[in-house]
């Protein structure tokens, strides 16, 4: 199913109003939340996000927590 049609599916049956997308990513499904709910904002999911933070991180550690380990705030917001 593509992104749009998924997006647009729980709409059509009368949800009302999403505020908020918590998803992977995944840039497909992004571009659509921008097109097919407007104004709702978008936040990485937390498990993927900890999950992909080794392939992004520096190969030496830092001083200081990891920003998965951190306050919900520290999350990456999504925009499309």
């Amino acid at each position: 199913m593509k992104s749009d049609a998924f997006l647009r599916s729980p709409v059509a049956r009368g949800l009302p109003g999403v505020r908020l997308v918590v998803s992977d990513a995944y840039a497909g499904l992004v571009n659509a939340m921008g097109a097919t709910l407007p104004g709702a904002s978008g936040q990485r999911c937390r498990t993927q996000y900890a999950r992909t933070l080794p392939e992004q991180a520096p190969s030496r550690p830092s001083s200081g927590s990891p920003p998965c380990c951190g306050p919900s705030s520290n999350n990456p917001t999504l925009t499309p």
